[in-house]
């Protein structure tokens, strides 16, 4: 009978602290989030994980006011820079545009990463560099807190390969790399 009283009980708490939405964090973004297994690298979070492969900037309009009071990690964009047409100031401002309009409490945007993927451009590290420099300009403004990652999965001009098994997607040693740093800010 004891057990069973503290079952109900935790039920109670759990699903108590559940509804408070400002406890919760959500990551969206593109794969790298919809890959990222946030239960193993933030047990102590209540996560949601928001990541559908193959976004970018059109899917964070299309969930504006979806984080509304929570607090949002967001990692998106390489899915939109690998496109040649676009300009990486004026796609930084639609960006965080789109992320402001998510709702969240508080933001931590994740620079967008290296890259090494059959079939990029030769220039395409220096455009993702520039991009991420505009959008830790437009962060800084808004008030999101922009993590640097880049610089961390960089080697000689590219993605190392140690931490993607791709050359775009990141492996098991690369998670460990951005959940290391982006740990310093959530917990």
């Amino acid at each position: 009978m004891r057990q069973y009283i503290i079952g109900i009980l935790c039920i109670f708490a759990l699903s108590g602290c559940c509804k408070d939405e400002s406890r919760w964090v959500t990551f969206i973004g593109d794969s790298e989030i919809a890959r990222w297994d946030l239960q193993y690298y933030f047990p102590t979070l209540l996560t949601e994980n928001m990541g559908l492969s193959g976004s970018g900037i059109k899917y964070l309009e299309n969930c504006a006011g979806s984080i509304n009071g929570r607090i949002a990690v967001v990692l998106c964009g390489t899915n939109d820079i690998s496109a040649e047409h676009i300009e990486p100031a004026e796609y930084a401002s639609l960006f965080l545009e789109a992320v402001k309009n998510l709702a969240a409490r508080h933001t931590y945007i994740i620079s967008v990463l290296p890259r090494e993927f059959k079939g990029d451009s030769v220039n395409i590290n220096e455009k993702i560099a520039l991009l991420n420099e505009n959008i830790k300009i437009g962060a800084d403004v808004q008030g999101f807190t922009y993590i640097d990652i880049y610089p961390l999965l960089l080697k000689d001009g590219t993605l190392n390969r140690q931490y993607s098994y791709d050359g775009l997607h990141l492996n098991d040693l690369g998670y460990e790399v951005m959940s290391h740093e982006l740990k310093k800010y959530l917990e």
